[in-house]
Order: C-alpha cells, then sequence, then structure tokens
C-alpha cells in the first residue's frame, strides 16, 4: 500500500508549515503568492542580523515559547524588528 497522492501533498503541506515556523525563509517581501502580512518572506539583506539575533536568542529561556507563539518564523522576526530588539 503506498501513500496517495492526496496523503503526500498535505504530508508535503505539514513540513512546509512546520519548516516556516521554525526557520526564517527568504525572498521578495513584496511576494504574496503563498503568504501574507507577517508571514511573508524576509528581505535576504536581513540574513546576517536574524542570525546574529538566533544566536543569542537560544540561550533565553521563553526563546523556544516565543517561536511556539508566532504563526511562522518571519513573523517573530517582524515583530522584534518593530519592537527594536533586532
Amino acid at each position: 500500500m503506498g501513500a496517495t497522492k492526496e496523503t503526500m501533498h498535505e504530508s508535503m503541506d505539514k513540513a512546509v508549515a512546520h519548516a516556516r515556523k521554525y526557520f526564517p525563509f527568504w525572498g521578495d517581501p513584496d511576494d504574496c503568492n503563498h503568504l501574507s502580512g507577517d508571514d511573508r518572506p524576509l528581505p535576504e539583506e536581513l540574513k546576517f542580523r536574524v542570525n546574529q539575533w538566533i544566536h543569542r536568542k537560544q540561550a533565553d529561556p521563553n526563546y523556544k515559547e516565543e517561536v511556539e507563539r508566532s504563526t511562522t518564523f518571519n513573523a517573530l522576526i517582524r515583530r522584534e524588528i518593530s519592537e527594536g530588539n533586532l
């Protein structure tokens, strides 16, 4: 018994959603084809700053909870930028 196309598609959707929840994704911030609002892609120019922020935040005991509360990692990054933390 093999997986149906629908099951494979659902599994892929879940994997993509999980990746977007825990990792930043980059691209054209004006591209709203797949996501919109604070979830849309981050500009690649932020990579260095975001990586530094992640490195600092991983020691914070609230980091995981903050990630979990966000719709995507990009939304968390945008919130941190708006709060002046990044």
